[in-house]
């Protein structure tokens, strides 16, 4: 008997294991709703905001990931500094990707933007992989991400209809839209990809639908999207 209860509580074990390993690497809401529009992602970013940041670690946290993301273009890192009152900017702009940081060095907080110009789910996921460690939660350390593909012009009706039910399809909760000058704008409770015991819960999206120069863009972030674009 005490056999068979030690093989049961193995076999569980192992089952939460892999939903654990499942849920929290394998699935991704922003590749799922992508995927389900069936759409083509064009930008993908990522902003990490720390508090209680002292000026070196905000430094060697802004080199190691610099060098990470660049490292899909085999670029090394040539980062310009600007020092102004109480503020410490950086930036790396090159073809296809931007990382820019930011340290106030009164308040002791800051964040670091990437933004990488890619064509297809499979080069985010590349990018996810290699910042994985840098993007790891922790108490000082907040990760917001976004991705941007295009849509058909003239089709609002539709491209909302389209978001509404791929949401549905996820289980999704309390969406909400609202119409503005600018396009559409959207806020939804979706089933997250992260699980604490092997259960699921939900997580804060916001999604747009933006008029641009060039073109009509889906914008879908987790949990916030935020104002840099």
């Amino acid at each position: 008997m005490k056999k068979i209860a030690c093989l049961m509580l193995i076999c569980i074990l192992n089952l939460l294991f892999i939903l654990n390993d499942k849920f929290y690497i394998k699935e991704d809401f922003i590749n799922k709703f992508i995927e389900g529009l069936d759409l083509s992602i064009e930008e993908y970013g990522i902003r990490i905001e720390f508090e209680g940041m002292s000026e070196k670690d905000f430094m060697d946290f802004y080199i190691d990931i610099c060098e990470q993301a660049l490292s899909v273009k085999e670029i090394k890192s040539n980062f310009n500094i600007e020092y102004g009152k109480n503020i410490t900017t950086l930036t790396q702009m090159e073809e296809d990707i931007k990382i820019s940081g930011l340290m106030n060095n009164k308040s002791k907080n800051s964040y670091v933007e990437l933004k990488f110009n890619i064509r297809s789910i499979e080069e985010k996921e590349k990018i996810d992989e290699l910042l994985k460690k840098e993007v790891k939660l922790d108490d000082n350390k907040r990760v917001y991400k976004y991705a941007k593909a295009k849509l058909t012009e003239g089709e609002l009706e539709k491209n909302i209809l389209d978001i509404k039910n791929t949401l549905k399809n996820e289980n999704s909760k309390d969406i909400d839209i609202v119409y503005s000058e600018a396009g559409v704008l959207g806020t939804a409770l979706a089933r997250s990809p992260y699980s604490k015991s092997g259960f699921l819960g939900y997580e804060d999206i916001n999604f747009a639908v933006m008029n641009y120069d060039s073109g009509v863009y889906l914008i879908v972030g987790t949990p916030i999207i935020y104002s840099s674009y």
